[in-house]
């Protein structure tokens, strides 16, 4: 973009978006062709997890142009974001030139300044926790609630077994073991 031309910098950039974008559309149900058609299932999830799609030539090829087109409006998105914000990314490209990392506290106090937005600095939201392979049915949490339901007491689920742990607990408390 600034240079006006392509380099060999962003090709893992370019094989990670087609990863997910293709994913989006066999596996997630992200296409507006498609909707929610499983097109693909992962096959050695702790192996390889590589994709295997469950369907014909013909629809594979319309799989590759709607995973081409889909990138395509992404790249043009993100171009027109950057020219958007030209002063912002020159300021973060200097600062990257001079430091060679950034953080993200740094990274925002860039761009606010660049961008001229003023205020205190944003609350840090909760973050969800995803479901994960091992709990794919599970309900997003914040990291709060996961805090809490891990320091819970996994044995007592239900207010009956809290009495009875708690009366095991006090007993124990009221009359230690002699010898």
């Amino acid at each position: 973009m600034v240079f006006g031309n392509v380099t060999t910098g962003a090709s893992n950039d370019i094989e990670k978006a087609t990863q997910i974008a293709k994913a989006m559309i066999t596996q997630y149900g992200m296409s507006e062709k498609f909707g929610l058609m499983g097109l693909a299932s992962v096959e050695h999830e702790y192996l390889n997890g590589r994709a295997t799609l469950n369907c014909g030539d013909a629809t594979a090829t319309e799989i590759d142009h709607e995973v081409m087109k889909m990138l395509k409006e992404s790249y043009e998105q993100a171009k027109q974001m950057l020219c958007e914000h030209r002063k912002t990314l020159d300021k973060i490209a200097a600062f990257l030139i001079e430091r060679e990392t950034i953080t993200g506290k740094e990274f925002m106090e860039i761009f606010h300044e660049a961008e001229g937005i003023e205020g205190k600095e944003p609350e840090p939201a909760e973050t969800a926790v995803e479901a994960t392979p091992e709990t794919p049915d599970a309900e997003p949490m914040t990291e709060a609630a996961l805090q809490e339901e891990v320091t819970a007491d996994p044995v007592s689920d239900t207010p009956e077994e809290k009495k009875v742990q708690e009366s095991v607990k006090e007993d124990s408390q009221e009359s230690p073991i002699q010898e």
